[in-house]
């Protein structure tokens, strides 16, 4: 199955946005980790290194390395998503940088960071 389409943020509760270094192009709605090859930047997050696959927040706009992007805290928004999602399934952080994916898109030597589990189709 293919990473997932994310179409939009709804807050669950207030967020408290923040403007970050990024050290890596960063997309829309990417998910990010910090950097752990710099100080106080950050990178989209994937699953292929364990400190890579440690996701903190949202990409709420898009940027190249050296840029600051406007971020939320995971903990703080309800992804909309434009796919179709399975019911009780586990999405993660995917292999492919700021993506997310079903569980079982992981291979063997991946790291999993669990986002969240859908509750309903989309």
């Amino acid at each position: 199955m293919p990473d997932i389409a994310i179409t939009g943020i709804q807050f669950t509760r207030k967020p408290a946005p923040a403007s970050v270094l990024i050290n890596a192009s960063v997309s829309l709605f990417d998910v990010l980790s910090v950097d752990p090859a710099a100080t106080n930047s950050y990178i989209p997050a994937n699953a292929t290194t364990v400190d890579a696959a440690k996701a903190s927040y949202i990409a709420m706009s898009a940027g190249i390395a050296g840029q600051y992007v406007l971020v939320v805290p995971i903990t703080s928004t309800a992804l909309l998503v434009g796919d179709v999602l399975v019911q009780g399934t586990q999405y993660v952080v995917s292999a492919n940088g700021g993506k997310i994916a079903p569980r079982s898109d992981l291979v063997t030597g991946n790291y999993i960071s669990e986002l969240f589990i859908a509750d309903a189709g989309n």
